[in-house]
């Protein structure tokens, strides 16, 4: 669950996004994906199914109109992505190794996107240390041709704070932090539950994002 707001609340938005599937070995096979969204200026959902190779559906409400700049989507581009929240958990499933030194090919319903993370730096976190990614954002298609776009696959300064979590073997992403010409937009994670294949559970619970 998401929930953001702009201008002194003039402006809020709120979300709920769900994936489900398999995992095979310590990577995600997605089958389906739903983001529904409300806010003050709309409501709607984005809605893809998963098939053997990729993306074998994609439902949009309300459907949109393509800017002319836009980079057009081939089904070439939809072929071993992950959802959004599939790339966060293959991510997360290093074995308690650094999630850094990787690449996750992305599709969030328009956008067709891969990340690649390099090593940045650690730091103190709690009670330990948590390792900062920096993070490649290269897109693929489906995205528009235009100066913001540039200037994020230009960005050097994109990071995530990855949490480890003891017993569990994952790496948490905590912190995301992206620059932006009118500032850096940041998100931290107020509450994370994890429950084990024991039916342990494992909670986190931590400030509001910012």
């Amino acid at each position: 669950k998401i929930e953001l707001s702009a201008l002194f609340g003039a402006v809020s938005w709120k979300g709920v996004t769900r994936s489900s599937g398999t995992l095979i070995g310590a990577l995600p096979k997605p089958a389906n994906y739903a983001f529904d969204f409300q806010g003050s200026t709309g409501t709607g959902a984005v809605h893809i199914g998963f098939g053997e190779v990729g993306v074998s559906s994609l439902s949009i409400r309300p459907a949109r109109s393509l800017a002319a700049d836009t980079v057009p989507l081939e089904r070439k581009h939809l072929k071993g992505v992950l959802d959004p929240l599939s790339a966060v958990l293959a991510l997360t499933r290093t074995g308690g190794k650094s999630p850094c030194g990787r690449k996750v090919a992305i599709f969030d319903g328009q956008q067709r996107f891969d990340l690649e993370l390099y090593f940045r730096r650690r730091q103190p976190l709690g009670q330990g240390k948590a390792i900062v990614c920096r993070v490649k954002y290269r897109p693929m298609a489906g995205y528009r041709a235009n100066d913001e776009t540039k200037a994020m696959s230009r960005s050097t300064g994109i990071e995530i704070v990855f949490r480890p979590v003891a017993g569990a073997g994952l790496m948490v992403p905590d912190q995301i932090t992206v620059p932006t010409i009118s500032g850096p937009i940041g998100l931290k994670a107020e509450k994370i539950d994890i429950k084990t294949s024991g039916r342990r559970k494992i909670a986190l619970v931590k400030e509001r994002g910012w």
